[in-house]
């Protein structure tokens, strides 16, 4: 009976902690449009689908949240279990500085679609 313990506290012991997540939209915030971040297998950082370099994000983020109300200042991040949690969090450090909030995408509801496809307006009759 003792082994067995001994095997089950082991067990328990050498299984990871359960990665963190960020937030999920909540009140107050109440945004409509936002940038999305990815962190992507390859490396680097996209923005709504497109490389940034990661030193101009707080700018970028400044820029943006400039013009937004204090509920409306947040992005949302697709986390990438492949790459460390330390990224997630320098995003959400960053977007803190900008004056605003990193949150969970998927949490949040805000993936991105996947297989759209955009329809030109003189292609539709």
């Amino acid at each position: 009976m003792n082994r067995f313990l001994l095997i089950a506290a082991l067990t328990l012991e050498c299984r990871p902690a359960p990665r963190p997540r960020l937030a999920a939209m909540s009140p107050p915030y109440r945004v409509h449009t936002s940038i999305t971040f990815e962190l992507p297998d390859s490396g680097g950082l996209l923005a709504n689908g497109e490389p940034v370099d990661t030193s101009k994000v707080e700018g970028l983020l400044r820029e943006v949240f400039a013009a937004r109300q204090p509920e409306q200042r947040a992005v949302f991040v697709i986390d990438n279990p492949r790459r460390a949690w330390t990224e997630i969090e320098s995003i959400r450090s960053i977007a803190r500085r900008a004056g605003g909030e990193a949150l969970d995408a998927e949490l949040s509801g805000r993936l991105p679609l996947q297989g759209f496809r955009v329809i030109k307006v003189d292609s539709v009759r």
